[in-house]
């Protein structure tokens, strides 16, 4: 009861434009920021201080960013389904990865730092590998021939879960490739989904409005929650305490969600625009947002740094 998220930090102009992607770094020392001005930026994850830009990293806007596990490397995805492979310490490009037009929207490192996974427009994963000279491209497919908007792997690194144009979800074993379940329960786009901290629920965001939660174990349904302001942009899992969720809408909204009661328990109008993107830091009760209206804001638990 009586939980309270404080508004730390906050950097009003981060970008010149919507800011569309927002990462914490596993090991928690960074956070990366993407924009639709096409740049990436390398913040420090404590004090929020600017540590290394690249002002063109595409020719269009950035859709995602990522980093790899292991924090030396940082991936990004563009309007253009470009994806690139960074240098996170020197932000100067590594690889560029080849995806067809239209065969990556968002994506993720695999926990084990082996892939790189983006969605395609008909309904399939591609996996690319992280170091070319030993693996090949793996192609996972959900059977399903819409467009996969979004990719989140199970932190227990058993499940790689996707959200769909059409609204469906697929969760699909990591080390076979075999689809395990397809979940319903979205009418329309799926824009965010991520797995709770114990890796046993799969959270859901969509244009629908609606928030659902999945047992991944029966691959059923729990619950779903209407947002109450707008689509949902993005849903992200508290790293460090189970019991929680935030969500990010069009109206601007970011509400914390309690899982085990279904209520939302914290709620900031803060952001003028809409909240693209919410990413925990991966040991602690801290979050950062980043909006349409150009700022980044870090968040903390009743404000404790």
């Amino acid at each position: 009861e009586g939980v309270k998220y404080l508004c730390t930090s906050a950097e009003e102009n981060a970008h010149s434009y919507e800011i569309t992607a927002v990462r914490w770094a596993p090991l928690g020392n960074i956070v990366v920021s993407g924009s639709l001005d096409s740049s990436v930026k390398i913040w420090d994850g404590i004090s929020g201080e600017l540590l290394r830009e690249i002002p063109k990293a595409h020719g269009l806007g950035i859709t995602c960013v990522d980093v790899h596990p292991e924090g030396a490397e940082i991936a990004t995805t563009s309007i253009e389904t470009e994806i690139k492979i960074w240098d996170a310490n020197y932000a100067r490009e590594l690889e560029q990865i080849e995806a067809k037009s239209l065969q990556a929207w968002h994506g993720q490192f695999s926990p084990d730092g082996k892939y790189y996974a983006a969605g395609t427009a008909d309904g399939k994963i591609n996996l690319w590998p992280t170091a070319k000279a030993y693996r090949e491209l793996v192609q996972y497919d959900t059977g399903h021939s819409k467009f996969v908007h979004c990719v989140r792997f199970s932190p227990d690194k058993k499940f790689v879960a996707v959200g769909t144009e059409s609204g469906g979800i697929f969760i699909i074993d990591y080390a076979t490739g075999k689809l395990l379940y397809a979940l319903s329960g979205h009418s329309k786009l799926v824009r965010s989904i991520d797995f709770s901290k114990d890796s046993s629920l799969l959270i859901s965001g969509s244009d629908d409005r609606m928030i659902n939660i999945y047992d991944i174990k029966h691959g059923n349904r729990i619950t779903n929650m209407p947002s109450q302001d707008g689509w949902v942009l993005s849903v992200a899992a508290s790293s460090s305490n189970s019991a929680h969720f935030a969500s990010g809408t069009t109206e601007g909204t970011v509400k914390i969600w309690d899982i085990t009661s279904r209520k939302c328990v914290w709620s900031s109008n803060d952001h003028k625009e809409s909240v693209w993107e919410i990413s925990w830091n991966p040991t602690s009760d801290i979050f950062v947002t980043g909006s349409g209206d150009k700022s980044l804001r870090w968040w903390s638990r009743t404000g404790e740094k």
